[in-house]
Order: structure tokens, then C-alpha cells, then sequence
């Protein structure tokens, strides 16, 4: 599956978590389109991320290909260039079956648990975020300030 800025689907709200940096947050779906970070950080920093849509159906990110700066007009994609700003395209994997222990686990490393954490409340309060979440509007959304936030 691969998402871009010409896939048609609406903007909705996703939970993208990153096991290596224990860090999970809502993401709009248009980050997987559009970023503003290196192409490094790109190339890179997202290796292991995974993406809970609200369904319940968890993909991995396989690859992300920079498509180009943001911007239709010479003047908007030269300021695209110059901070970062590029169009991508981002392929996912197949849905990934996991197992609620697996799940789990998953979940707990994102949000750094000790092992002193009441592990189910965290569980279900970090589920019902992604269900209950809704998308912002279609304005420019970076991978990268949301990871920095």
C-alpha cells in the first residue's frame, strides 16, 4: 500500500509508533505525504515505525520515497527546498498480524514503560485515543515536528 498526495483518501488520524526512539503519537495521514525534515531523517528514522489506523489494522512503514519539494509554483518549491519541504510518497507493508501480547509490548516499549505502569489502563487509554481521534485539516504536516513534539 502506498500513500501519496494523489491516493484520493481523505485525511484521518493514525497512531505512528516508533519502538527504537519509545516514542507513539496521533499522526494525520497527511504526514504520510508531505514532511519537512532531511532526506537523511527521512531515509532513516523510521525504519521500524509502525502505523495502528483506527480499524485496528497495523502496518509497517517499508520505505519512504522523497517525490520532490512541495509547491506548484518555482518560487514555492525553492522555499520548499530551503527548509526541508518535500512531497513523498510512503509504501506500506501488508497488514502485520500481531497477537495482544505482541501488541502490547509494542505499545509499552513506545511509551517507555518501566514495568510500573498499569499496563492494561495504558493499553485501552492508547487504543481509544486512535478510535476517538479525529484528523486536523488538510494544512502542510511534517513527520518530523510531529516526532520533535
Amino acid at each position: 500500500m502506498t500513500v501519496s498526495a494523489a491516493s484520493g483518501e481523505g485525511p484521518r488520524t493514525v497512531l505512528l509508533m516508533l519502538p527504537s526512539r519509545k516514542q507513539m503519537f496521533p499522526l494525520s495521514t497527511v504526514a504520510l505525504a508531505q514532511a519537512q525534515t532531511s532526506r537523511s531523517e527521512l531515509e532513516d528514522g523510521y525504519r521500524d515505525a509502525y502505523v495502528l489506523d483506527s480499524d485496528g489494522i497495523i502496518r509497517r512503514i517499508e520505505h519512504i520515497e522523497v517525490l520532490g519539494p512541495f509547491g506548484e509554483s518555482m518560487f514555492r518549491k525553492l522555499v520548499s527546498r530551503l527548509s526541508n519541504g518535500w512531497r513523498i510518497s510512503t509504501r506500506l507493508s501488508e497488514p502485520v498480524e500481531w497477537d495482544g501480547k505482541r501488541l502490547k509490548a509494542l505499545v509499552l516499549k513506545c511509551l517507555g514503560a518501566d514495568g510500573t505502569l498499569d499496563e492494561e489502563a495504558e493499553l485501552a487509554k492508547a487504543f481509544a485515543d486512535v478510535k476517538h481521534a479525529t484528523s486536523p485539516g488538510r494544512g502542510f504536516c511534517s513527520v518530523a515536528s510531529a516526532a520533535s513534539t
